[in-house]
């Protein structure tokens, strides 16, 4: 006889497959008719909720009904109850499970090799296909479609508030349909005739006639390409080429400037310290930089580029200085600063007043070998068996991602010279006192 609540959401699901970035979901936002990033879009949908009471046993059935997911976007989905209860004392105790629900009995994983394309080339998707457990499936059939992707912009007036909405225009411009093989690897490409953005979507096909579709973004560079910007936000999108990176490799990071002709900017590398920075100058709207990964930006850094376009000089066009922001994390692995430690006792067993002996030998990740302090532990095995080591990996102490800690400032990020004017709608009778009130 204890009451309770309960609440019904749903979110997108991917299974969790080890090894390089593949999308297994609508990453790009294809089905979902949305877009945030190259990596996925987020957030719960709520489905329904509910009380009632515990019976005598203690117990309570929450149905789910066989139409739960209907309205929701397509693909699999992760579906998470959560209950509360009221315990005698009237405090809450809550908990929640989940159940997975799969488009089909396989996935298509789809990742671009190379996120920045070009005009006239082969822009090529590499594809596998895996089960529920992320286990590879081979010779299984894929379609991709690769679709060009324009935005409409909508400034709207939602209760009194002006904010802005993309809604993207997708249009299909090749399709391709191939087969894995026994590892259930493949690839497919096209040649893209202008640059914007593009999105790729792997569907696969079960044996029930079931289908899973998995969507990545893509850019494609020809010079001056005009990008999706909004005047109202000061912001602009900075591209990396890979989804991580080691030192040795060189960061291609694709400049979306909205500004036409060359554009004085500032690009910082920094990660709680200014590692480096320099004047840059942006020639088009599509303008490639080449970063050198180094030892010194793992795990992570960030590359931000200020952008400033003057007063332009044309009276025709009277267009008042504009600044633009763009940001980007580099993820980087750590390995290479990695530390080796082998330990041989010099005897294989030992007798009670014996001393044993190690050698301790310390090399680099190249297997070199390396000067270091070390720190020998003895600990009792039956102590592990009570409780395993809750100590962290070394290396994740040591190199875990840093957060991005700068602040940048200036007037021009927050003047309304050159924008619309835009009166936010009076608002009246908003609470008990029955007076105006005008919305801010």
């Amino acid at each position: 006889d204890l009451d309770l609540n309960y609440t019904v959401t749903a979110s997108g699901f991917q299974p969790d497959v080890v090894g390089p970035f593949f999308s297994y979901g609508d990453g790009a936002g294809l089905l979902a008719g949305t877009f945030s990033s190259p990596f996925g879009p987020g957030g719960d949908a709520f489905l329904l909720d509910g009380s009632g009471v515990t019976d005598a046993n203690g117990r309570f059935t929450i149905t789910l009904p066989a139409d739960l997911l209907a309205g929701q976007d397509a693909g699999s989905r992760e579906v998470t109850v959560e209950a509360t209860v009221q315990t005698l004392g009237n405090a809450p105790v809550s908990a929640r499970t989940a159940v997975t629900f799969h488009a089909a009995e396989l996935y298509a994983g789809i990742s671009p090799e190379d996120y920045i394309q070009s005009v006239g080339s082969d822009a090529v998707v590499n594809l596998r296909t895996v089960d529920w457990d992320g286990q590879a499936v081979g010779n299984a059939p894929v379609e991709v479609v690769f679709y060009s992707r324009e935005w409409n912009y909508i400034r709207a007036n939602d209760f009194g508030f002006f904010n802005t909405r993309w809604e993207p225009v997708d249009t299909e411009v090749a399709r391709v349909s191939t087969t894995t093989d026994a590892q259930g690897r493949a690839s497919a490409s096209f040649v893209p005739e202008s640059g914007g953005t593009y999105v790729a979507a792997a569907t696969v096909t079960d044996g029930n006639g079931r289908t899973q579709t998995s969507t990545v973004a893509l850019w494609v560079t020809a010079g001056d390409v005009a990008w999706r910007t909004d005047l109202t936000e000061k912001r602009m999108e900075l591209i990396p080429d890979q989804t991580d990176y080691v030192p040795g490799d060189t960061a291609r990071i694709l400049v979306q400037s909205p500004f036409d002709g060359p554009v004085a900017a500032w690009l910082t590398i920094e990660r709680g310290d200014l590692l480096e920075q320099r004047l840059i100058t942006l020639q088009t709207t599509s303008d490639i930089l080449d970063i050198p990964i180094t030892e010194a930006h793992a795990p992570n850094v960030f590359v931000s580029v200020t952008a400033i376009k003057g007063v332009t000089p044309d009276a025709a066009s009277n267009r008042p200085a504009d600044i633009r922001l763009g940001l980007t994390e580099l993820t980087v692995s750590p390995e290479s600063l990695s530390l080796d430690v082998s330990l041989t006792p010099q005897q294989a067993q030992y007798g009670p007043g014996e001393t044993a002996v190690y050698d301790v030998t310390v090399t680099d990740s190249s297997g070199n070998p390396v000067s270091a302090d070390v720190s020998l532990a003895l600990v009792d095995l039956a102590v592990l068996t009570l409780l395993e080591d809750n100590a962290p990996p070394i290396l994740d102490a040591f190199y875990s991602p840093q957060p991005y800690r700068s602040r940048v400032g200036s007037g021009l990020f927050i003047r309304g010279e050159g924008l619309a004017l835009e009166i936010p709608a009076e608002i009246l009778g908003r609470g008990g006192g029955g007076g105006g009130e005008m919305a801010t």
